[in-house]
């Protein structure tokens, strides 16, 4: 059994760039994520490529994006006599391109979630959560999916001290020989949001 190497990445509040097919120009420049990287200094939209990339193979996978966005709907509960109120659906997902850049396979997961004062910020309840927007192509899949987990737990509020995030994970599959578990996680403080 082959394994990818794995490694966090942080992506801050907004969808980059999400293409089905890298530029030769991307997979040339991107970054290996390999031990030794300082991983807080990965950028959004930026394409890394797995230390452990085999170029004699160019279907196998080797690059991946880390993507992070939120639809909102502002809607204020009484704005005269609580704070302003905000619900949105945060979603974090990491894409997956195999040595041509094509994309392959994305693990995505979808969290439902009120803000109760400052967008973006805690305090925030998760509300609910799916994995939509997971797929594989032909060759490339998913097992033992779980997730969203969140914690402290779905409709209990976190308040503004706290954190609050939520993971999902499954093992990746490559032709049923390449095997690695990836996972996502979306985490909210009282600086913000962030998907790694």
């Amino acid at each position: 059994m082959l394994a990818l190497q794995v490694v966090p990445v942080s992506a801050q509040g907004k969808t980059p760039l999400n293409p089905d097919q890298l530029t030769p120009a991307q997979m040339k420049n991107a970054v290996v994520a390999g031990a030794g990287l300082d991983h807080s200094k990965f950028q959004e939209g930026q394409v890394y490529r797995f230390a452990n990339c085999n170029d004699s193979n160019p279907s196998g996978p080797c690059y991946f994006i880390v993507t992070g966005g939120a639809s909102f709907d502002q809607t204020a509960r009484s704005a005269s006599i609580t704070p302003l109120a905000s619900t949105a659906t945060i979603t974090c997902g990491r894409n997956i391109y195999n040595g041509t850049g094509k994309n392959v396979a994305r693990l995505q997961q979808n969290v439902n979630v009120t803000f109760s004062s400052t967008y973006g910020q805690t305090p925030v309840t998760m509300n609910w959560g799916n994995l939509n927007g997971t797929t594989g192509t032909l060759g490339y899949g998913w097992s033992d999916l779980t997730g969203p987990n969140p914690n402290p737990g779905w409709g209990v509020n976190v308040p503004r001290t706290g954190t609050a995030y939520s993971t999902a994970g499954g093992m990746f599959i490559y032709l049923g020989v390449m095997q690695a578990y990836i996972s996502i996680r979306i985490t909210i403080s009282r600086t913000g949001w962030s998907c790694s």
